[in-house]
């Protein structure tokens, strides 16, 4: 009898410990836990605190190092030197973080859109956008062809001054009253270029600046009016590219055109 009552006992010690086993190994856990991160800070106070020391005995020499790696645009270097010191929040070292990381940030914008137009300006897409810009400012010509238009490059460098010009003034436009000055304004019609601010800037200002955007010459036939027996009119139109706002896709602008007489 006895025995079978300390059976009894140490089965319930048994149930006992298996019911609260999952609760002493998430106490366990959460003790280990607490005591890594522990760790962890201290480990963390006790390096921000030796780089504050070695921050404070070679500042002036690390901070000419950090200007003259951002004078000279080299930017990720300064980013890697700087980061180090991060956690000494010192206020001239933050400012240069912030300097040199939206430059870095800019350059890398600039080169993929560097990349964008080298990738998707092509004479294709200066035709399908000729072609949609005359049907638009002549709704009513019916079943124009593409057939006979011709494509070709213009060396960036001949026109990159217009293009500046009509980034800094969008309303100039040809002399009025001529037919190929009002044709150009139907081309252009209300159509705003909505380009990046960092794209529009190097447009206007950077030497390299003409690596963002491009130009074709389209050269074709044009109805002049609908109906039966219309005419038609030679023309040639230059336009030009560049990163949308988007970043994703290319804006265009309409920057001559001229028209000769054609015959019936």
């Amino acid at each position: 009898m006895r025995s079978l009552r300390i059976s009894l006992v140490l089965l319930g010690l048994a149930a006992v410990c298996a019911a609260a086993w999952p609760f002493i190994q998430r106490q366990y856990a959460a003790h280990q836990q607490a005591a890594a991160e522990r760790a962890r800070s201290e480990a963390l106070a006790a390096q921000t605190s030796q780089l504050k020391s070695e921050f404070a005995a070679e500042r002036v020499a690390i901070m000419k190092r950090l200007n003259s790696l951002v004078e000279s645009k080299q930017y990720a270097e300064a980013l890697k030197l700087a980061s180090k010191y991060r956690a000494t929040n010192d206020p001239e070292l933050t400012a240069l973080i912030n300097t040199a990381g939206t430059a870095l940030s800019g350059e890398q914008l600039l080169s993929r859109m560097q990349q964008l137009v080298a990738k998707s300006c092509t004479g294709v897409q200066a035709k399908v956008t000729a072609s949609r810009l005359l049907a638009a400012a002549y709704p009513d010509v019916k079943d124009a062809s593409t057939q006979d238009w011709s494509v070709e490059r213009i060396e960036i460098e001949g026109v990159l001054p217009a293009i500046r010009k009509r980034l800094a003034d969008v309303s100039t436009d040809a002399v009025a009253g001529s037919t190929n000055a009002r044709t150009l304004q139907l081309l252009r019609g209300k159509h705003t270029m909505r380009l990046h601010p960092l794209v529009r800037d190097s447009l206007l200002r950077a030497p390299d600046g003409a690596q963002l955007t491009c130009a074709w010459r389209v050269s074709g036939t044009w109805p002049s009016a609908s109906g039966s027996g219309q005419r038609l009119d030679g023309f040639t139109m230059q336009l030009w590219f560049a990163p949308s706002l988007t970043e994703r896709t290319l804006e265009h602008d309409v920057l001559d055109y001229a028209q000769t007489r054609g015959r019936r």
